[in-house]
């Protein structure tokens, strides 16, 4: 089997306007990014889905943390390891003075109480909880990565991922440090590591099981059948998985039924009510235009509930045919299989893979979060890709979060992309055939935060949700390109974008 091509280390992240960034002028900027989102005052459905889990951890008995129902807005929808360290914020929360946070921030409370009993000091408390998970975590996984390379800057700095924690109340760092972690002891072939830090990472966030199939086939083929088949070798990393993936759902076993209920919520429907820039929104973009034309074609829709009504419904069709979970499963599995065989021949590596792996899941999966693509984006620092290709990637993708920022003060998140997009680029070649899809991405941000700030698209009105239409068709069409462009690139492995050189 021939080996693997040897590739140029990536360059040192050069931005136009700061010089050459290192990873402690990357951290710098990234404490003075923090200190401005702390006393935001945007509180997100995240913030009370959070609160609720740590209320529930921290007063219920282990068992009941499944089945309380107090809440039934936010019940927990999580693997149990996330359930623990919710678990583990409550006993910090213990340590803290009562004269600073009230007692009802951990209290369990119906959702409309909890509305109206959220303090200042509680906000505050959670926000700094994302935070400390960012520098006390996720950090230090950077370094221990890459320390003194080029991918650090970008991995500390990718403003998508604090928009996310910061601002929408979320803890996505501590799930990626376990996925960079997996995935990286994966590429470095240290077998025992991947496995332990994978079996983390789905008990932390269950749909990662996508990327199972990584880390079975590469183990078995450059490790168990290398060079002849190894009974020891199968049965060591299987007792390493199995006492590492198991354990955390012992207490739970009553309750499996219900758990796996909420970890796969099929019932939800095809899209999020904020359509991901996907190939579904497509589609439903050209339901909701057949259904404005269907006089004049003479067509029969459908009773519908509305796609863009913001409700998470399962009934959204006029025209077109619904789609179930097992078509976007087949879809999946179709174009995944001859990536994971290319795998299996160690002709691909599993960083590249896995970025195949997860943007077929966010094109094509079932009821996917717009903040998915984050699971693509954070990879691209570890492969050898074009700087304009790179930074239409990542431009693309934290618009596709724009709907999420946040009310109140836009035109300074506005600027803060456009800041953090223009910071993010490196120089290199191969930028000026991407210009025109930097332009038009440009063009639809403006476009829609042009809409909101002008009114036309207030609560109530006609136009309502015309803006993040405009983020989920135009950012569909742009991830179209790099999708297929990402996907013909890595199967012929064309130079444009490339495996990064093991160091």
């Amino acid at each position: 089997m021939p080996p693997h091509r040897s590739y140029p280390v990536r360059s040192p992240v050069r931005s136009p306007v700061l010089g050459t960034v290192t990873p402690l002028t990357s951290l710098l900027l990234l404490l003075s990014f923090s200190i401005f989102f702390i006393p935001h005052p945007y509180i997100s459905t995240d913030f009370y889905v959070h609160r609720n889990w740590l209320a529930i951890t921290h007063n219920k008995k282990i068992e009941d943390w499944y089945i309380d129902e107090t809440d039934n807005v936010n019940t927990p929808d999580y693997p149990p390891m996330f359930m623990g360290f919710e678990w583990v914020l409550g006993k910090i929360f213990d340590l803290v003075p009562s004269s600073l946070v009230s007692s009802n921030c951990v209290s369990v409370l119906s959702f409309p109480d909890a509305l109206d009993q959220t303090t200042q000091s509680c906000i505050t408390f959670h926000r700094l909880s994302t935070l400390t998970v960012y520098f006390f975590l996720y950090v230090p996984t950077i370094f221990y990565i890459s320390p003194s390379s080029s991918p650090a800057p970008h991995l500390i700095l990718n403003f998508g991922l604090l928009f996310l924690d910061l601002i929408h109340f979320q803890y996505n760092t501590l799930i990626y440090t376990f996925y960079l972690l997996s995935l990286h002891s994966l590429q470095k072939k240290k077998w025992s590591a991947s496995c332990v830090a994978f079996c983390i990472l789905l008990n932390l966030k269950h749909l990662y099981v996508y990327i199972a199939p990584i880390f079975l086939l590469h183990i078995l083929s450059s490790h168990v059948f290398l060079p002849h088949p190894s009974l020891p070798k199968f049965l060591k990393i299987a007792s390493v998985t199995l006492s590492f993936l198991l354990p955390p759902w012992l207490p739970f076993l009553p309750s499996l039924p219900k758990i796996f209920t909420r970890l796969f919520p099929f019932h939800r429907g095809l899209i999020h009510s904020y359509w991901s820039p996907n190939l579904w929104s497509l589609y439903i973009f050209l339901d909701r235009i057949l259904f404005h034309l269907s006089k004049p074609l003479n067509l029969q829709p459908k009773i519908t509930k509305g796609g863009t009504s913001g409700l998470v419904t399962s009934d959204l069709f006029t025209i077109l045919p619904p789609i179930p979970a097992s078509l976007c499963m087949l879809l999946i599995l179709l174009l995944s299989t001859p990536i994971l065989i290319k795998l299996y021949k160690r002709k691909i590596k599993p960083i590249p893979c896995a970025i195949l792996l997860m943007y077929n899941v966010y094109m094509l999966g079932y009821h996917i979060h717009e903040k998915s693509i984050i699971n693509v984006l954070i990879l691209l620092p570890f492969i050898d890709i074009e700087g304009g290709l790179e930074k239409v990637f990542v431009g693309n993708g934290w618009a596709s979060l724009a709907p999420i920022w946040g009310g109140g003060n836009r035109g300074v998140k506005v600027l803060t992309f456009f800041m953090g997009w223009r910071f993010y680029g490196r120089e290199g070649g191969g930028r000026g055939k991407y210009y025109f899809i930097e332009g038009f991405i440009v063009f639809y941000v403006l476009a829609a935060e042009g809409i909101e700030v002008v009114g036309w698209a207030g609560e109530g009105t006609r136009l309502e949700f015309l803006p993040t239409m405009i983020y989920s068709v135009c950012g569909a069409v742009v991830n179209f390109c790099l999708w297929g462009d990402l996907w013909r690139a890595c199967m012929e492995e064309q130079t444009s974008v490339t495996i990064k050189k093991d160091d």
